[in-house]
């Protein structure tokens, strides 16, 4: 086993060269200590933001699921899968029209009105119309129009006695949302 000799450090801080060697070694040691110091609250600070990150990005939680970031973004690409193109609009009030037809109900006019597309691509356009009928032929034709695969949105439905005869009148204000 070999002995430290202390003669070298005896040399080493000697004179002025040891005042030096010594000034060097406390700023090392000091610089040391502050490193440490600081490097704490950076390691708990990365701690606290990859718990928040886990946290946002898991797949558990807010919509049997699909909560997060992640969750978030396959709704928005699914959303906009299912929206029709502006070629397919026609053909989806269409239906709608159809639908009226297939319950022997009258529609005396339509009105239609446009909105750009906003910040996302989308627009929105909205028809507006009376449909008048008997009860159990409306409820049908209200029933045929939430069991449609478009994008339709049912704005307002207002129910009022028709002034002919024993039917009635439905104000009905559908949004179609397309790309």
């Amino acid at each position: 086993m070999r002995q430290f000799d202390l003669t070298v450090l005896r040399e080493l801080f000697k004179g002025a060269r040891g005042k030096v060697v010594i000034a060097a070694l406390s700023v090392l040691l000091v610089n040391i200590i502050v490193s440490i110091y600081m490097l704490t609250p950076l390691v708990e600070a990365e701690g606290l933001l990859k718990a928040r990150v886990s946290a946002t990005t898991t797949t558990e939680g807010v919509g049997g699921g699909l909560g997060g970031v992640q969750g978030a973004y396959d709704d928005l690409i699914t959303f906009r899968s299912r929206l029709s193109s502006k070629e397919d609009l026609t053909m989806t009030l269409s239906k709608v029209f159809k639908a009226a037809k297939r319950q022997g109900l009258t529609i005396a006019e339509s009105k239609y009105s446009a909105d750009k597309a906003n910040a996302f691509g989308i627009s929105r356009y909205t028809v507006s119309f009376p449909v008048s009928g008997v009860y159990g032929k409306i409820k049908k034709f209200i029933d045929d129009l939430e069991s449609m695969q478009t994008p339709l949105a049912v704005e307002e439905l207002a129910l009022s006695r028709s002034t002919k005869g024993n039917s009635i009148e439905l104000n009905v204000t559908l949004s179609a949302y397309f790309i």
